[in-house]
């Protein structure tokens, strides 16, 4: 029997029987308009997307490449100034600045230009003016554009909504001062995770109690633990320290998720080379874990699907930093051969790339993926029909 995209996924995610793996495809506005252009079959350009430069594809275009993942994504609270791809700056709700660059070939970056937080102490914390997380202005349509996906297309719809006790503070205080307060001021650096976690968790409750009710997983954003070559910070580090607050706002999303939809999943993201973690990442509650970069030091498909398969489903794992933008359609079919081959059992994977496809990647090479997906991911009585 056919499943629908939001039972395909969850089946997956469930490590239950699929009748065929789950296609993710996060794109960058560069690579959208790129692949719009090249189908040529009367999908508009998209001219504005987040500072991440992500876009959020219509339910036609998920249509029409069998994709079975959309996102939603929340709005800014009032403080902050309405950003439009193109412009100079902007500034978050904490005071941190991006700023506008532009490569070579023309493609528009941000990157953070200031830490507002660089100078600030646990005082400081406590009489800074927080902003509301459940500022009625961040949740502004987020229910009726849920509702009017969902009743289009049966799809697996994620909340995005931008949540990291992490790497927010690495941010705010700057990627090396940060590191410095795990290590020798430690009352600090709990201190703001404390504050990350509650301002995040009040913030995803109020958006699952708005629009919870359709959506099949939330992302946990973007907290990356990860290196080329390892982690960030130490795994000891990691569980002292960190993971005190990243679980509860873990568990504490999940718990309210799923009074508000039994069927619920949540989902860790964090680039780099994590391998060490998945374990505390599956005690932690966590369902899916995204993106599984290959081209680490560590974090082979191999390892990663040996140790931890059946334990937490994977979402991700297609090379988005060799094989998509600089090898051939061929290549491409051939990577995402490996990833079912090593990653699906054949469940437990949600088939995607292995960060957002950026403005680089061939056109054809992004249809490579499409396809060999759809040929070599069907499964029949529990086996791949195709590979």
């Amino acid at each position: 029997m056919t499943m629908t995209p939001r039972e395909r996924f969850l089946a997956a995610a469930n490590q239950q029987p699929v009748d065929r793996i789950p296609l993710d495809m996060t794109l960058e506005i560069g690579a959208y308009n790129r692949l719009v252009r090249y189908l040529n079959n009367g999908m508009p350009e998209i001219n504005t997307c987040g500072t991440n430069l992500m876009v959020y594809p219509d339910v036609e275009f998920c249509q029409a490449l069998g994709i079975d993942v959309m996102y939603l994504k929340i709005g800014a609270p009032k403080r902050v100034k309405p950003f439009t791809y193109g412009d100079d700056t902007f500034t978050t709700e904490f005071g941190l600045t991006y700023k506008k660059s532009v490569t070579g070939s023309g493609i528009i970056d941000y990157e953070p230009c200031n830490a507002p937080f660089a100078d600030f102490t646990v005082e400081d914390l406590e009489q800074y003016d927080w902003p509301d997380p459940e500022d009625d202005n961040i949740f502004v349509g987020l229910r009726e554009q849920a509702k009017q996906i969902t009743e289009k297309y049966d799809v697996a719809l994620g909340g995005y909504f931008n949540g990291s006790v992490f790497s927010t503070p690495s941010l705010l205080r700057g990627m090396e001062q940060w590191l410095v307060d795990l290590l020798i001021d430690q009352e600090f650096a709990r201190r703001l995770m404390e504050i990350m976690c509650d301002y995040y968790t009040r913030l995803y409750c109020k958006a699952l109690d708005v629009c919870g009710e359709y959506l099949s997983f939330v992302r946990l954003d973007f907290d990356d633990f990860g290196t080329q070559n390892g982690l960030l910070i130490s795994r000891d580090l990691f569980n002292t320290l960190v993971r005190p607050y990243e679980e509860k706002f873990c568990r504490d999303v999940k718990a309210h998720f799923k009074k508000v939809n039994p069927d619920g999943l949540i989902m860790k993201h964090t680039c780099g080379d994590v391998l060490e973690l998945i374990g505390d990442f599956v005690d932690m509650g966590i369902d899916i874990l995204n993106p599984i970069q290959p081209r680490t030091k560590f974090m082979t498909r191999e390892l990663v699907g040996g140790r931890y398969g059946g334990k937490i489903a994977f979402m991700g794992a297609v090379d988005t930093q060799q094989t998509m933008p600089y090898g051939t359609p061929e290549e491409v079919e051939e990577d995402v051969k490996d990833c079912l081959r090593k990653l699906a059992s054949p469940s437990g994977y949600i088939a995607g790339p292995s960060h957002h496809i950026q403005a680089d990647v061939p056109p054809e090479n992004i249809m490579a993926f499409v396809h060999a997906v759809h040929k070599y991911g069907q499964v029949e009585n529990g086996r791949f029909i195709n590979l």
